[in-house]
């Protein structure tokens, strides 16, 4: 078994910690790096919305084939387990393709979905997919 951190390591959020076994693994975690992010970004006039430009940035892992707009084969990541519903937990999830399954508890889907629902956002690209990552749960 290998772990390795992928951020929110010495910093304010950006949890991504991989749990990998013979070659194929998940994610604990999938967090918003606000140290880092907030070196490039300021809420709400400039948001990140391109997973390219995070990925420039160094603020999603290059190295997992995971990302919605990449369009690469994923051979590595089985899914993406979700601890609890704070942003530096859980935010990026919204660059993953909707085919990695998210894994959280059922408490944690609602109030996501409850905050994707109700977020004044005045961009559509930076949602999360509701349906797809409506997924597995925990109860």
């Amino acid at each position: 078994m290998n772990i390795s951190f992928h951020g929110g390591v010495n910093k304010i959020g950006g949890n991504k910690v991989f749990i990998e076994e013979d070659g194929r693994g998940v994610f604990l975690d999938f967090g918003k790096d606000y140290s880092s992010e907030g070196e490039f970004y300021e809420q709400p006039f400039l948001v990140p919305r391109e997973t390219k430009h995070l990925l420039a940035l160094g603020l999603l892992p290059r190295q997992f084939a995971i990302y919605r707009q990449e369009k690469l084969a994923n051979d590595k990541v089985s899914g993406v387990v979700i601890s609890h519903p704070h942003t530096d937990h859980m935010d990026y999830i919204r660059f993953i393709d909707p085919s990695i399954p998210i894994i959280w508890p059922k408490s944690t889907s609602q109030i996501v979905i409850s905050r994707e629902y109700t977020r004044v956002d005045p961009s559509t690209d930076y949602r999360i997919d509701l349906p797809p990552v409506f997924g597995p749960v925990i109860s």
